[in-house]
């Protein structure tokens, strides 16, 4: 068990310009990347607990040995395994449930090594338990599987068994199945194997290792979902690594859902392996990390997608979308009743006709909780034919703060694939507080842009606009968060509460590579129910607020039908001695721009006429 003087060495190996901060907390420049801040915060207690606030590297002494070169025997110790939260620290270390799994541990046939963590797995309330493992053998992950299916711990896209990966032979080919069990039962035959934590349609990050090995081989279920699913996973391999992975083929005549754990005998499987067929990608595009790059003769021969429709004008397929907007101007029902027309399959939206038919949408509510979400559904349901067809799932959560991906994610791969997932709302979706940072902005919009990318899925998020500015109206610089969100978004939609009680003004404030109409709309709110007005030629006179309006009204009430600057002036200077006359000067510029004054020539206006407010917004 290494003392503090030992761990102290360690870190002074390694980290540079080190420094106390706190009783047993020191900071200096991180050794994982070019940091010239004093990134890099660590213990010399604890395991030597450290995390790069700027990279985001986080682990113990044991994971930074390892990376470091060094010998990481002597920093092994199960007190190592209680990963407090480092001092000052802002996240929390890895969970460790080896003690959970332990509680839970089995092994899956009376065959297996029982040595062999790899190979460990657990039963709870009548089903199986997979644990997956970290790099330093602590279980920070659990898997439960049917009837009870549902995650633990850091459990967002992973490979099961990656741990294994330094034992595999690479002179022999790299197996990926579909599901735990399937994975364990070819483990068990001897064979080098993998499968993804998130089933047949997940793929998480390829690995570098995979090109060590003979050849990639992908088996799963015989049924359509695995052919897809293998075929996803192929072209996921060729994309990352230029792999040609061979896909398995299972005999006709199988069951529907027939999987590797089904084959007691293995006859099946070596039929599938013997009868492979080479994936053939999709190689008009490639992708080299995050970019995709194509030559010029692809490009020519390759067409663009044209925008496709949800909700006509309103909400387009498959683009990061946001509703922005006011406190105060229900984008929140406007949303909810977005989703709840296309689940149930209406023919329109605020008079926009839906494309789109038998969408699913998943809607998370991270602000009002389960007992008024349950109402808003209420409220909207009782407004149109509700079917219960199956096509709507709304979750929400408690004021607990959490980062929400992870959940939304097992509820996408475990139990609802949805057309459409709403998240209301995007700020209270994350523990990140500063959205007025790039470096925040960009980690919410990377783990967002997953949720498309991996399951070619709509979205539309909820968010605010910055408080005051309440007569800029429909302004895109409103919108909360940094230029990095403005620069996400492919299409924004703006809403703003008035003057006028429940009455809001609505229009596209921005869309990316599709025509999109400026036109204003005024939107009613009535009995929990929005119905499009018409089009508002005149904004304005719905911004000001009411205590000016009556200000410029108790003028023109003193004044001719007709009248002039100087007119306009004596009449404010008489009523308002207190003001200057550039105040004045400033409100008569800005009444002429409401149909309270109609503008003649310089310095000529008359009194408007047909201005709307709450008693005729109905007419």
């Amino acid at each position: 068990m290494a003392n503090e003087m030992e761990l102290m060495g360690l870190f002074e190996k390694h980290v540079n310009k080190i420094r106390k901060s706190g009783n047993n907390n020191y900071v200096g420049l991180c050794p994982y990347h070019d940091d010239n801040k004093s990134s890099f915060s660590f213990e010399v207690t604890n395991g030597g607990q450290f995390i790069c606030f700027a990279c985001d590297e986080t682990g113990n002494a044991i994971k930074f040995a390892k990376a470091m070169g060094e010998d990481p025997k002597p920093f092994y110790s199960d007190d190592y395994k209680t990963h407090k939260p480092l001092i000052n620290s802002r996240v929390t270390a890895i969970t460790d449930l080896t003690d959970k799994a332990e509680e839970y541990a089995e092994n899956l046939g009376e065959n297996y090594d029982k040595e062999f963590y790899a190979q460990r797995v657990g039963h709870h309330k009548g089903g199986l338990v997979f644990p997956y493992f970290n790099k330093d053998g602590i279980v920070d992950g659990l898997k439960y599987h049917k009837p009870n299916l549902h995650t633990e711990g850091n459990m967002s896209k992973r490979w099961y068994l990656e741990w294994m990966l330094d034992y595999y032979s690479r002179d022999e080919c790299l197996i990926i199945a579909e599901g735990e069990k399937d994975a364990l039962t070819l483990l068990h035959n001897g064979y080098n194997v993998l499968s993804s934590s998130g089933g047949c349609l997940s793929v998480p990050h390829i690995l570098k290792e995979f090109k060590e090995f003979k050849e990639i081989i992908v088996v799963y279920d015989n049924d359509e979902a695995g052919r897809k699913g293998a075929e996803k996973m192929a072209q996921a391999n060729y994309d990352a690594l230029g792999i040609i992975c061979q896909i398995a083929k299972w005999r006709d005549g199988l069951p529907d859902k027939f999987d590797i754990s089904d084959d007691k005998d293995m006859k099946e499987f070596n039929y599938a392996i013997n009868h492979l067929y080479n994936f053939h990608p999709n190689s008009s595009q490639t992708k080299i990390g995050a970019f995709t790059i194509m030559t010029d003769v692809q490009s020519s021969n390759t067409q663009p997608k044209e925008t496709e429709w949800l909700v006509e004008g309103v909400l387009p397929k498959e683009f990061n979308s946001i509703i922005a907007g006011t406190t105060g101007s229900k984008k929140s029902y406007w949303a909810m009743q977005l989703g709840m027309s296309l689940a149930n399959g209406e023919d329109s939206f605020m008079g926009r006709k839906i494309i789109a038919k038998n969408i699913k949408v998943l809607y998370v509510d991270t602000e009002i909780g389960q007992d008024e979400l349950l109402r808003r559904y209420h409220r909207i349901k009782n407004k149109i034919n509700w079917r219960d067809n199956g096509n709507w799932l709304m979750m929400s959560k408690s004021g607990v703060t959490v980062d929400a991906w992870d959940s939304i994610h097992e509820v996408i791969q475990n139990r609802f694939h949805p057309d459409l997932l709403i998240i209301d709302s995007l700020y209270n979706s994350t523990v990140i507080e500063d959205f007025s940072k790039a470096s925040g902005i960009s980690k919410v919009t990377n783990a967002l842009t997953e949720f498309k990318d991996s399951y070619g899925i709509s979205l539309l998020t909820v968010g605010h606009f910055n408080k005051g500015e309440s007569e800029l109206g429909l302004e895109l610089h409103r919108m909360s968060g940094a230029s990095q969100l403005q620069n996400w978004v492919e299409w924004v939609i703006l809403m703003v509460k008035t003057n006028v009680p429940n009455f809001n003004l609505w229009k596209i404030g921005k869309t990316r590579g599709t025509y999109h109409d400026e036109t204003i709309l005024g939107l009613s709110f009535d009995d929990f129910w929005f119905n499009a007005k018409g089009v508002v030629d005149e904004p304005n006179q719905f911004l000001i607020s009411n205590k000016k309006k009556a200000n410029w009204q108790s003028v023109l009430e003193e004044l001719p039908n007709e009248f002039d600057t100087q007119m306009w002036l004596n009449v404010f200077n008489s009523k308002y001695p207190y003001m200057t006359e550039r105040t004045g000067q400033n409100w008569l510029s800005s009444a002429k721009e409401t149909p309270m004054v109609n503008f003649i020539k310089q310095g000529f206006y008359n009194k408007g006429l047909g201005l709307i407010d709450e008693n005729n917004i109905d007419e």
